[in-house]
């Protein structure tokens, strides 16, 4: 008779001690049918809204663009401080009390971030990372970071075969709160690493940097991983067509108030996962505009694809065209001319120009050039570009470079190439 009475009363005392693990989410609430699609109430710290056009934007295809997380900026008027509403309630740096301190570390970490991948591209986004250590050794040690704009990303090329068409995106947050003797690492100094395994980045995705993008996503993914022995893991994905993307995915994000209380959701703000106005060449600034105000307000832009190439084709110049960096960093070592180099079909082309080329040897050179930058990922028009500009520099007699005027394989797309 003791033992089921001490079994009750056990029963009991874990039923009383035991919170409710969403504070607002009780049966009645989960019964409700006219709001079971909310998804916010399986994930209330984050929300994906999808934004996606029923027009595509045809002038993506067969163009480059890149990655942009925008968030927006603090409304104006907004209320600061204690008197603020619970939507824009600040998330205060709270000192426990010295004792509490001494006799039981704490470590609360929360993380926000997102994931995209699209086609060859990947990229990790850490949106924001709050830390609070607070111990005996340590004393008090927060750490905030914010990331508001994101674009330091390389261009890809959203091919036209419809490999690299879908984006794919991954939400994540991820809190912690653990009660320790001590607490080892800070957030900071995890995510600085994390910052300098992702810096610096090649100019444009090709074959020769899409494995090296994808080691340094999968870095920061486990740097980010590192910093927490995980309470809470929440995640949204959304794919969805780049040439339908219009308004794209926005995705808000909420954190725990207090630190690591996983009841109350604060909301933090929303970030926007969007891509960059198109463009038809690496070689230059000169964008897609997507409406007459862009036009109006962006110098360097044309209304169409073939617009904005011919313009760039017209400007472009071989020195630059040759010293454009494929690689990271700045090195030499990396150019369009130190790859171009060491292929041996441009030997070859080296050894047919010397002497007295044919049309079939401009003819074979300007192919083997046109197909091995079409294996870099790159497009017909920045194609067009590299070939003629290897082939007039290798055409050094008047009958030469008639034969490469003359050869549709080295002309650019648009025949505006400056020779």
């Amino acid at each position: 008779m003791r033992s089921m009475f001490s079994v009750g009363i056990g029963v009991l005392a874990l039923y009383l001690l035991t919170p409710p693990l969403s504070g607002a989410a009780t049966p009645d609430a989960w019964n409700d049918k006219s709001s079971s699609t909310d998804i916010a109430r399986i994930t209330p710290f984050s929300l994906i809204q999808q934004d996606f056009e029923g027009t595509a934007k045809d002038y993506f295809s067969n163009a480059y663009t890149r990655l942009l997380v925008v968030s927006p900026v603090e409304r104006a008027g907004t209320t600061r401080g204690a008197t603020a509403s619970a939507d824009e309630q600040e998330l205060p740096y709270q000192k426990r009390w010295w004792l509490t301190r001494f006799l039981m570390g704490r470590h609360s970490s929360t993380n926000l971030s997102i994931k995209v991948s699209v086609g060859s591209f990947t990229a990790t986004v850490p949106i924001a990372t709050i830390d609070h250590i607070s111990n005996a050794g340590d004393g008090e040690n927060f750490t905030r970071i914010v990331y508001h704009r994101a674009e330091d990303f390389p261009l890809f090329l959203v091919k036209r075969d419809g490999t690299s068409d879908i984006v794919s995106i991954r939400s994540s947050v991820r809190v912690s709160d653990q009660l320790q003797s001590g607490a080892a690492g800070t957030a900071l100094s995890v995510t600085q690493s994390a910052i300098q395994l992702v810096a610096p980045q090649a100019a444009v995705l090709t074959t020769l940097t899409k494995q090296s993008s994808k080691d340094k996503a999968t870095a920061l993914d486990a740097a980010i991983n590192k910093l927490f022995s995980t309470n809470l893991d929440e995640e949204q994905w959304a794919d969805g067509h780049i040439l339908f993307w219009g308004g794209g995915a926005s995705i808000r994000f909420s954190i725990p108030y207090p630190e690591g209380n996983l009841v109350k959701p604060i909301p933090m703000g929303t970030w926007t996962v969007a891509f960059e106005s198109p463009r038809p060449s690496i070689f230059s600034d000169i964008f897609i505009c997507e409406s007459d105000t862009q036009r109006a307000t962006r110098q360097r832009c044309e209304a169409t694809f073939d617009l904005a190439a011919a313009r760039v084709e017209a400007e472009v110049n071989t020195p630059d065209v040759f010293s454009f960096n494929l690689t990271e960093g700045s090195t030499d070592l990396g150019t369009v001319e130190a790859y171009v180099k060491k292929q041996d079909w441009y030997t070859a082309g080296i050894k047919a120009f010397a002497g007295t080329p044919d049309a079939s040897n401009v003819m074979s050179f300007c192919s083997a050039a046109r197909n091995a930058i079409a294996s870099l990922e790159l497009n017909s028009v920045d194609q067009g570009i590299i070939t003629h500009a290897l082939a007039s520099s290798l055409a050094t007699t008047s009958a030469a470079k008639t034969l490469v005027t003359n050869e549709r394989q080295c002309k650019c797309k648009f025949e505006s190439c400056q020779s």
